[in-house]
């Protein structure tokens, strides 16, 4: 897709030469991705995109997998509201937290629709170095609020804005400046993060490599099994490789203690390694259908989720359960737990929505030697975080992937009325 689309041809061009609908799209797109709350749960970003979705609705509604996010998102809200309005009295329900998880929900279409509208005025890469932008302002508040501001958001707020601006600099650019990030997670005790990087980089040399060989016509599907299986085994190779930095001290001694507490667990290392699994299984079997948005555990739910982890072999009293886990709700760290505790089924639903997507997105690009860095960033952080991750993190990079993968969708070509057709048999009269 090229800068210039359709619909902004003719729009009159700003002094630096680029239209002013452009200039808008990317004002726009920066301003959807800020998740800053500003009173009582209202989050600037959805606030904005659901403002702005009058407009920006031009852009997906034709769209049948924006249907289908569009009405899992509404059944999301309406499972969230009314097990909410069901449990008072018998929980206690904080209102801004039910008005940010409702607004999550209801403003991640719109966030999506935003995105697809400026891809069409700026290209998809340029829509998400606009939207990669808004994520790194929205972030900078963690210099002075977070210990660790680079692993906990800027840092691969600022790798997409990276890859995304860019993309077109050629892989061995791309290659090294995944390399330079892989590094500075892996200083900043971010390991997922790193490991993500270098798989990047990775597949981006492999690319260049590939890209002169002799055998240089492979199918899309050729390409798509072989790339796929190539990611799969540089998945693990990057997990072994930062565990054993981690354990040999590379990345510092919390790292190399927490690592190694983790893999001398009676249990399975990944199990020991994320308890709150436990947590999360204990009360979806306790109380199946959810417990609605803003709803606050009680007593109750606390010890069943407590007793869930001691069946893992984990200890859970201390303070990150207590204060972390269950201080201010619930947070099970993961964004498909999260949605359904909030959402219920349809909440759930919206994050495999968002895994599936993702992986539409993914498989579109494996089929070609010219993966977008910035959409493989967002892929991995949203299949981890819908699984072992907060859902709090998870609406800038669901927003990318699925509009990549709409933007993705073939699109049905103009009808324009067919010419009329003479007759062969002469008209009445002569004519």
């Amino acid at each position: 897709m090229t800068a210039a689309a359709p619909a902004a041809q003719g729009a009159r061009p700003s002094p630096t030469g680029l239209s002013w609908e452009a200039v808008a799209a990317a004002i726009m797109a920066a301003l959807v991705a800020m998740r800053t709350e500003v009173a009582g749960g209202i989050v600037v970003g959805d606030c904005a995109a659901l403002v702005l979705l009058p407009v920006t609705w031009t852009a997906v509604r034709r769209s049948r997998g924006f249907t289908w996010l569009l009405v899992v998102a509404a059944l999301a809200v309406v499972a969230g509201w009314v097990l909410s309005l069901a449990a008072v009295g018998e929980f206690t329900v904080l209102v801004s937290a039910r008005r940010s998880v409702l607004l999550l929900a209801a403003g991640l279409p719109a966030v999506v629709a935003t995105l697809v509208w400026a891809s069409r005025r700026l290209s998809l890469r340029g829509a998400v170095a606009a939207f990669g932008v808004g994520m790194v302002i929205d972030n900078l508040s963690l210099l002075q609020t977070s210990p660790n501001p680079w692993k906990f958001g800027l840092g691969v707020a600022v790798a997409v804005t990276l890859t995304a601006l860019t993309q077109g600099l050629g892989r061995p650019v791309q290659a090294t400046i995944a390399g330079v990030l892989a590094v500075s997670f892996l200083l900043a005790d971010s390991r997922a993060t790193s490991g993500f990087m270098l798989l990047i980089m990775a597949l981006l040399v492999w690319q260049a490599v590939a890209a002169t060989l002799p055998v240089r016509h492979w199918s899309p599907a050729r390409l798509r099994l072989n790339q796929s299986l190539l990611v799969a085994g540089m998945t693990l190779a990057a997990v072994t490789a930062v565990v054993a930095a981690s354990l040999s001290g590379y990345l510092g001694q919390d790292a190399q203690a927490r690592t190694a507490a983790q893999a001398a667990g009676t249990t399975n290392p990944f199990l020991a390694a994320r308890p709150e699994l436990g947590a999360s299984w204990a009360l979806l079997t306790h109380r199946p259908w959810g417990y609605g948005a803003g709803v606050m555990p009680r007593y109750e739910d606390v010890r069943v989720a407590m007793n869930g982890m001691k069946e893992l072999g984990y200890n859970p009293d201390n303070g990150y359960v207590q204060q972390y886990m269950f201080g201010n709700g619930f947070e099970l760290h993961s964004g498909l737990v999260d949605a359904w505790i909030a959402l219920s089924v349809p909440g759930a639903a919206l994050m495999v929505l968002g895994v599936l997507m993702a992986l539409r997105a993914l498989r579109t690009d494996l089929g070609t030697l010219r993966t977008r860095a910035w959409l493989l960033i967002a892929v991995l952080v949203t299949i981890m975080n819908v699984l072992v991750g907060p859902l709090t993190i998870l609406p800038p990079f669901l927003a990318i992937v699925m509009a990549t993968a709409l933007e993705d969708e073939p699109r049905a070509a103009p009808t324009t009325p067919s010419p009329v057709r003479r007759s062969a048999r002469p008209l009445p009269g002569g004519g």
